[in-house]
Order: structure tokens, then C-alpha cells, then sequence
């Protein structure tokens, strides 16, 4: 019986390391994947565009720059 227990153990470790080994490999295949894909700037997000979107805010009356986001918040 005490045999029994011990082999059981003993799997049960073997085979909690080979999952947590299978998860880690898994996490890390991610990982490497994620660097290798190069993301493309979506239109509109390049640095002329937006510096040039900064440009037309108008500092000094900002409850009109404001109004437009009120305006779209309130039809949500």
C-alpha cells in the first residue's frame, strides 16, 4: 500500500512538470511570436498628422474644442 502511494506521487509530480513545462513552452512560443510581427502605424498616426491635429486645437476656447466629444459621448 505504501508503495502504491509513493508511485502515485510520483506521477502525479511527473506529470504536473510536464503540463507546467507545456504551459511555460507554450507562453514563451507566444511571446516570440509577438516580437517578430512588426505592427503598421494606422493611418492618421504618423508624426507630421499629428502634430498638424495639434496645430488646429484652439487653446484658448476649449468648451468649443470639447463640444464635438459632448456631442458624440451624449448619442452613445
Amino acid at each position: 500500500m505504501k508503495n502504491k502511494n509513493i508511485i502515485l506521487l510520483v506521477v502525479l509530480v511527473i506529470v504536473l512538470i510536464v503540463v507546467g513545462l507545456a504551459f511555460f513552452w507554450n507562453s514563451v512560443q507566444d511571446f516570440l511570436q509577438l516580437g517578430s510581427q512588426e505592427e503598421a502605424a494606422p493611418a492618421g498616426d504618423t508624426t507630421p498628422e499629428i502634430e498638424q491635429a495639434l496645430d488646429q486645437v484652439d487653446i484658448k476656447n476649449l468648451d468649443a474644442e470639447l463640444q464635438e466629444i459632448d456631442t458624440d459621448l451624449n448619442s452613445l
